[in-house]
């Protein structure tokens, strides 16, 4: 099975609570890169990820296959066009 390496946008409540821990426990895939401005809070939940701090460096990152958008629909609507 090929494993899809996944950036997840956002560490608030749906990323912290919903998504991150739906990722990390769905086989095949692995969450790999976070885009959040309280890396320690990242890390002290998910020590093997890089943090990132901008949406755009996760885009631009080569080795994620997939981004998962976990803010407001204010942010959203902004880097959906990205």
């Amino acid at each position: 099975m090929t494993t899809l390496r996944v950036a997840l946008i956002g560490y608030g409540n749906a990323g912290r609570i919903f998504h991150a821990p739906l990722i990390g426990g769905v086989p095949g895939l692995e969450l790999a890169v976070v885009s959040s401005s309280k890396p320690q809070a990242v890390l002290a939940d998910w020590p093997q990820v890089r943090v990132v701090a901008t949406p755009q460096e996760a885009f631009a990152s080569p080795d994620v296959d997939l981004v998962v958008i976990a803010t407001g629909f204010s942010i959203i609507a902004v880097l959906v066009p990205a």
